[in-house]
């Protein structure tokens, strides 16, 4: 019998190639399915394994999973080691047991952890190796060093004890407080906090340490202050900032061109308060245009290497909340020196352009000049102009920049820039600091005519840096991933539209899909959608287009106030054009890539930032219409459940699975929708259902909603109705949440 035995094992190399054919990682149980070991001859197959863990071929990253010596295991710990020059994050493995040093693995999928990771900083990865032999990573979670982590808690007596619950969604219990705290809290207080180094992570409330009390939290500023202490924003500018601004040169005069002239004016929204950018238009003989564009010339007051300039770098970009503006540079400048406010003189750096009459640019001029605004207008008012032939004292400007624009715009659907139209959420905040009225908005024609100019301005500059040969920070978009387009061409088939293949795919094809969703249902939906496929906007040294505007050549150049990699452009522009000597260093040239990756990182801090402060206005809004009705669009389908946005206000809510009819759910990825099994219920991405306001919760900014059936309100038999429990003997069923592509056994056995 022994001896049958060992004919029917596979050899030790037969046992290595299957495991190296699974990507280098296999559970036991795998290898005795796929030789057909029977459980009784299951013993040798432990006794060979083992061997091979001693001569160093193979070794366990936990019990019965086997990874080869010279392969990663398919989930680690790894660390953020360097950033490539196409602004991609790398990592290597905390631990290696191959030969010689640890591979270098590309992460992909990074945007999926929040804050953004950097250099250092560690995670647990999921790793794939690709057909052409390179390792990919993609981060589960961040892993923290508890005793050094900030985050944000809010103080809460209870019981006679002083307890801090943590302000964020993912977080979980609560912290007592360290018996060292010298800072004075009262309840309700918003405190930065970190984990005490004596900390028992056993204890039901393990101790923290105060570091800083951030103030009462009862209105827009405190809620401001949790993301901006949980994502490390810089608020305060240092001493030394303080006295550089004391000596900044005031002559801006000499060497410019002097345009005070020209009828330049500024559009902005009505709650702006920093004017970066002045406009001209005039329409010449041959039917075409003449526009300027101004913009502040910041770089006239930030010299390279100041405390400013060092200041803004670290900073990346301004962050802007619904109830505060954390700026980039201080006000002194950004709302004064380099505020271009009407009738004021203001140093600038302009680009003057003409289109033909078909709205071809024909030629472009940089120059530095002195410019003095004639007027400081509001979309809404530049709107009436276009919408109803208002007199205005700026009437024929306003027309012939919106007869350019017009050109502008034919233009820009004629190379296929993306059309995508996402309602903007927009926080109305009393003076008292609260939330009085969340409403959407969508661009106006006022917007976009700023739009076209400032991307115009930004073509003309990229292609200046090009045709210079001057170092310089592009802003590329490359194309959607190929596996974000995999996974959604099933659904665009359902919905009577095909993707073309990665090579072939433009943003036509997009804004294709785009018109075809017009005026249905599924627009909303589709809109997120095709938004989400989108690769993540970054800067780069190296030029890769911007797929999303259609365009070979770009550059942000027109914010240097609110965005350092304009304050970089500004300076090669004026080493490429000889314009003084501030320009780009070669200190700066050659630290572009680092400089880029920074602040692509601190863009989606700003960014994830936003985001949540917009979550809790949004649930604290929300708090005053618990149990009331409101009509919502499906945005998202989840194994968590169903996220719906509500059309009154844009702000969205999740149904939790447990709460929608009980039934037995399978998630169907060719249309996006949670279909069940027993009873048909359906939830589709871009249904218009109706959801009541089932709990809010300002602080973490979570809204949960309920689904209002058509027949049966609110009053039917939910999920959780049905959870586990004995009862008199007998189990109750729990139905589960099955994954149509991926159904396990136990599941099926629970079925």
């Amino acid at each position: 019998m022994k001896d049958t035995i060992l004919v029917n094992m596979p050899s030790k190399e037969q046992i290595l190639e299957f495991i190296r054919e699974c990507g280098g990682n296999v559970d036991r149980k795998d290898i005795a399915k796929y030789f057909n070991i029977k459980s009784s001859e299951r013993i040798i197959l432990r006794k060979i394994l083992k061997e091979l863990e001693k001569s160093d071929e193979l070794y366990q990253e936990k019990k019965g999973d086997y990874t080869l010596k010279n392969m990663l295991p398919l989930y680690c710990v790894m660390q953020v080691c360097s950033v490539d020059d196409d602004a991609k994050l790398k990592a290597l493995p905390m631990v290696w047991k191959g030969e010689g040093k640890a591979p270098k693995c590309h992460i992909e999928n990074e945007n999926k952890i929040r804050p953004p990771l950097g250099v250092g900083e560690k995670f647990v990865g999921k790793n794939r190796l690709s057909a052409d032999g390179i390792i990919y990573t993609s981060p589960l979670n961040r892993v923290e060093t508890e005793e050094t982590k900030d985050f944000v808690g809010i103080v809460k007596f209870e019981e006679g004890k002083k307890l801090i619950y943590p302000t964020d969604k993912g977080a979980r219990g609560r912290f007592s407080i360290s018996p060292d705290n010298q800072i004075k809290i009262n309840d309700g207080d918003l405190v930065l906090i970190s984990l005490a180094s004596d900390a028992n992570r056993s204890q039901y409330s393990p101790m923290v340490v105060i570091k800083e009390n951030l103030g009462k939290y009862t209105n827009a500023v405190s809620t401001g202050l949790i993301a901006l202490a949980k994502y490390n924003i810089r608020r305060q500018f240092s001493d030394a900032i303080t006295e550089e601004l004391k000596t900044l040169a005031t002559d801006f005069y000499k060497n410019r061109d002097d345009i005070r002239n020209i009828n330049m004016v500024t559009i902005d929204g009505e709650d702006a308060k920093d004017f970066d950018d002045a406009v001209y238009a005039e329409k010449l003989s041959n039917g075409g245009y003449k526009i300027i564009v101004a913009i502040a010339d910041v770089s006239f007051y930030v010299k390279s290497g100041s405390y400013l300039d060092v200041e803004a770098q670290k900073r990346g970009n301004s962050v802007y909340l619904p109830s505060m503006v954390v700026p980039m540079l201080p006000f002194e400048l950004s709302n004064n020196l380099c505020s271009l406010r009407p009738n004021e003189d203001r140093p600038c750096i302009a680009v003057e352009m003409i289109i033909s009459a078909t709205g071809e640019k024909t030629s472009q001029r940089f120059f530095r000049c002195v410019i003095n605004s004639k007027s400081r207008l509001t979309y809404s008012e530049v709107q009436k102009v276009i919408d109803k032939n208002i007199e205005h004292p700026q009437k024929d400007l306003i027309n012939q920049m919106y007869d350019a624009y017009q050109l502008l715009r034919a233009k820009r659907a004629e190379r296929g820039a993306l059309n995508i139209e996402i309602p903007e959420t927009k926080i109305l905040i009393d003076d008292e600091g609260n939330v009085k009225d969340i409403i959407k908005k969508l661009g106006t024609e006022s917007n976009q005519l700023i739009e076209e100019f400032m991307v115009l301005a930004n073509v003309a500059a990229a292609e200046e840096l090009i045709k210079h040969k001057v170092s310089g920070i592009f802003r590329i978009h490359e194309p959607p991933d190929a596996e974000k387009l995999k996974d959604m061409r099933p659904f665009f088939k359902s919905i009577g539209y095909k993707i073309p293949m990665d090579a072939s795919l433009s943003p036509i094809h997009f804004n294709k899909i785009l018109e075809f969703a017009k005026g249905k249902k599924e627009e909303p939906a589709i809109n997120e959608i095709v938004l989400r496929m989108q690769s993540q906007a970054q800067y780069n040294e190296f030029n890769k287009g911007h797929f999303g505007l259609g365009l070979k050549n770009y550059v942000h150049f027109t914010s240097p106030i609110r965005r350092y990699s304009d304050l970089i452009v500004h300076r090669s522009l004026i080493k490429a054009f000889d314009l003084g000597n501030d320009g780009l260093t070669p200190k700066e040239a050659s630290s572009l890539s680092a400089i880029s990756a920074h602040i692509s990182s601190t863009e989606r801090t700003a960014v994830s930032a936003e985001r949540e402060t917009t979550n809790r206005f949004c649930a604290a809004y929300l708090s005053k219409f618990v149990d009331q009705v409101f009509d919502g669009t499906i945005t998202g389908i989840t194994k968590a459940g169903v996220f719906v946005k509500l059309d009154k206000t844009a702000s969205e809510g999740l149904i939790v699975i447990e709460s929608l009819p009980d039934d037995y759910y399978e998630i169907d990825d060719k249309t996006m929708s949670l279909k069940g099994t027993k009873r048909s219920f359906k939830f589709t991405l871009g249904d218009k259902i109706k959801v009541m306001i089932k709990e809010t919760n300002p602080i973490s900014g979570t809204t949960r909603l309920k689904y209002v059936d058509d027949y049966l309100g609110v009053d039917y038999p939910e999920k959780s109705d049905f959870s586990y429990q004995r009862n008199a003997g007998q189990k109750s069923r729990k139905p589960k949440l099955n994954n149509k592509s991926k159904k396990s056994r136990k599941n099926k056995r629970h079925k």
